[in-house]
């Protein structure tokens, strides 16, 4: 049978980014206060004559100021990209998961197509077995469940089982993983050109029809 579980996608990282004004705010108070320190040391050795004296302040002040814008937008752009990087490795590592479970769920679709056309063989099979003296012809006992079972013909028939899976949870974002796994689990899954059977045990039955087809149907 179709049991199957089908794991849901990992959640998604929707951790709003910090205001720039945030981030830089603080390091700029300390910038602003660097420069009119510098300011200061540039007027002074200016009027003083001696503006060798006021390098080492302008240095610092410049490189307080740089490092405040820089480290922030370089920061943010890091962080940005690492979850990208991690978002665009969930989408491939769970599209991935479920190409295999779509692929698993073909083989037990495949495996109960077979199990039913191998044990409701066609009448010409069952000719077949009679002239040739196999043994095959009838191998059910009263403990089985197709005991009793007749093939009326084909058709198709919805797949045994269901698979296991959670349904979709509320979200103040739309995750485009969590659709394609409702996507898998509910669209239908059937099997194609099997035999339609009817048991003769568990169900009370009468044929109703024109009387030369239901003798061409019963001897069948």
């Amino acid at each position: 049978a179709l049991d199957m579980p089908i794991d849901s996608p990992p959640h998604e990282s929707n951790q709003e980014e910090m205001p720039v004004i945030l981030t830089v705010g603080p390091a700029m108070t300390m910038a602003m206060a660097s420069m009119t320190t510098g300011t200061f040391a540039i007027t002074n050795a200016i009027a003083s004559g001696n503006v060798k004296s006021a390098i080492p302040t302008v240095v610092m002040s410049f490189s307080m100021v740089l490092g405040t814008l820089m480290w922030p937008t370089l920061t943010r752009k890091y962080t940005k990209k690492q979850k990208e990087t991690k978002e665009n490795l969930r989408r491939a590592k769970y599209f991935e998961y479920l190409e295999m479970k779509r692929l698993d769920i073909r083989n037990v679709i495949a495996e109960q197509e077979k199990i039913l056309r191998e044990n409701n063989a066609t009448i010409q099979e069952c000719e077949n077995r009679i002239l040739s003296i196999q043994r095959n012809l009838w191998e059910r006992s009263i403990g089985q469940d197709d005991f009793l079972t007749l093939r009326l013909g084909v058709g198709n028939l919805p797949v045994f089982g269901n698979l296991q899976y959670s349904s979709r949870r509320f979200s103040l974002s739309d995750d485009i993983l969590e659709d394609e796994m409702l996507k898998l689990c509910e669209e239908p899954k059937v099997l194609t050109n099997v035999p339609i059977t009817l048991s003769l045990f568990d169900e009370s039955i009468g044929i109703i029809g024109d009387k030369l087809n239901l003798i061409s149907f019963t001897k069948g």
